[in-house]
């Protein structure tokens, strides 16, 4: 009697997905990612405001942020968006800074997060939608697991300098500004000077805030905040495609 054994190798992780930001369109494309991750055998916790009404597979497991204050923050956002386009870029990230701390303060502090971070649980993959929210790299550091980036509005500055990717500011138009590829010499220099301007910001106003909540947060024996920033991070998805925008250089 002959008998034959088939090995089947079958690697599947645990994956936390971190989607907090108040927006339908950011929230329909994680719950895509993440379904077809659960369709594809891996343990999937989506952590978003916006819950399936039925989860999409068995493996697959809702968080709902339900923090009315965070919907309101993002309101604001909203309505300060159509009031007035025309605002100085030094206002415009401010407002941004604020307004994004302030919604991560919420997230972080609504129960159904509380709750996760004291579970004791264990991930092998943190997915963080990754928009202006640097604190919520702590999510990595927390669950000790590898930590891939999500830009819903694609490639951008701050994520470039958080990878070490070089973004010639000569060529590449800051999104604040109505500029093309093709800047003559005046809009050259008036680029240079938004993303110099947009630097000063992060480093001086924009971080601290980040560090603040990261540091009251999650557990006291992570790394510091910037060593987070720095290192970190082992891959970002871009939700952009080649025919909106103009030429960049990616890193593989």
């Amino acid at each position: 009697m002959t008998f034959v054994t088939y090995l089947t190798y079958v690697q599947s992780a645990r994956i936390l997905g971190v989607f907090p930001y108040p927006s339908r369109s950011h929230s329909i494309l994680g719950q895509a990612l993440f379904t077809e991750l659960a369709k594809r055998g891996h343990d999937v916790t989506y952590l978003s405001p916006y819950p399936f009404k039925t989860p999409p597979a068995e493996n697959y497991r809702d968080i709902a942020i339900t923090s009315k204050g965070l919907f309101d923050s993002f309101q604001e956002e909203l309505d300060a968006s159509f009031e007035d386009t025309k605002v100085n870029i030094v206002f415009m990230l401010k407002f941004w800074f604020d307004n994004i701390a302030r919604m991560q303060e919420y997230t972080m502090s609504d129960p159904a997060v509380q709750k996760l971070l004291h579970s004791g649980e264990k991930f092998d993959i943190c997915i963080i939608e990754f928009l202006f929210n640097e604190s919520l790299l702590g999510f990595g550091a927390q669950f000790d697991c590898k930590i891939i980036a999500m830009s819903t509005i694609g490639q951008v500055k701050y994520i470039n300098d958080m990878i070490h990717s070089p973004l010639p500011m000569s060529t590449t138009p800051h999104p604040f500004l109505s500029f093309t590829d093709r800047m003559s010499f005046t809009q050259r220099i008036e680029n240079i000077i938004s993303y110099v301007i947009e630097d000063i910001g992060f480093y001086v106003y924009h971080y601290p805030l980040q560090k603040a909540i990261y540091d009251k947060y999650f557990k006291a024996d992570k790394p510091s905040f910037y060593d987070m920033m720095k290192h970190s991070v082992s891959m970002v998805f871009l939700n952009t495609h080649y025919s909106l925008n103009f030429p960049q250089a990616y890193l593989p």
